[in-house]
Parts: C-alpha cells; sequence; structure tokens
C-alpha cells in the first residue's frame, strides 16, 4: 500500500511504501515549488520504470548482449476524450541483432503497470476516518 502525507510546504507530500520514500508536488502552474515528481510525471515513471526493468530481465534470462536500457515515457494531455501515453525505447548493446531487439521490445508490452494502464480504469473511494 502506498501512503501520502503532506508536508509543510504548500501542495507538497511525502510518498511511501513503508521502506522508501519519494517527494510529490503540485507542478508550478498549480502553486508548487517543482521540488518533487508531479502526479503525471509519477504516472510516466511508473510505466518507464516497468518497463525499463522488464527489458533488463529478459535480457538477463535469455541472455541477450544488452549492455544498456533508456526507457522514455510522456503523457500527452492535448485531448480530452482519452489518455494518450507515448513511449520510447532506446536499446544499447553492439552485438544485439534484430530478432533479439524485437524480443527486448515485446517483453516491455507484458508489464503489470502497462497491462494495468491498457485496461479500463475506475477509480473507487474508501473512506478513512
Amino acid at each position: 500500500m502506498i501512503v501520502c502525507k503532506s508536508e509543510a510546504k504548500k501542495y507538497r507530500a511525502t510518498i511511501s511504501n513503508e521502506k522508501d520514500m519519494i517527494i510529490y508536488e503540485a507542478p508550478s502552474e498549480k502553486g508548487g515549488k517543482e521540488s518533487g515528481f508531479t502526479p503525471t510525471e509519477m504516472l510516466e515513471a511508473a510505466l518507464a520504470a516497468d518497463m525499463n526493468v522488464a527489458i533488463r530481465a529478459y535480457a538477463d534470462k535469455t541472455g541477450f548482449p544488452l549492455t544498456d536500457v533508456t526507457t522514455y515515457v510522456s503523457v500527452d494531455k492535448s485531448t480530452t476524450s482519452e489518455a494518450l501515453i507515448k513511449y520510447s525505447v532506446k536499446l544499447e548493446g553492439d552485438e544485439l541483432n534484430s530478432q533479439q531487439k524485437k524480443l527486448l521490445l515485446q517483453s516491455a508490452l507484458q508489464t503489470p503497470v502497462r497491462n494495468t494502464l491498457s485496461k479500463r480504469i475506475s477509480v473507487i473511494y474508501s473512506s478513512r476516518i
């Protein structure tokens, strides 16, 4: 479970999974001071990290000569009718062939975060008093 607790600084909070902590802050146009991840950046980061680690794990499992992987994710908010999440992947490894690259990229499509974001999503309130 994730716990988010407000700080004394306006529009800033700490987010914890009871082991690690990150800082959240509203974007500057909403009153934040840009000293932490915004909500959209956190969503982008979750997908980018999940895909990145999945690719690395698949390369390790198969013995593919991947030396580095970089994932880029952005949320396009230009339309109000749908959420458009764009991503790209940079694979590094001089000895990677085209088939290995294809399989590595396919492994990124089966991650838990991507699978969740690809479904119809409902947000349900549960009160805590």
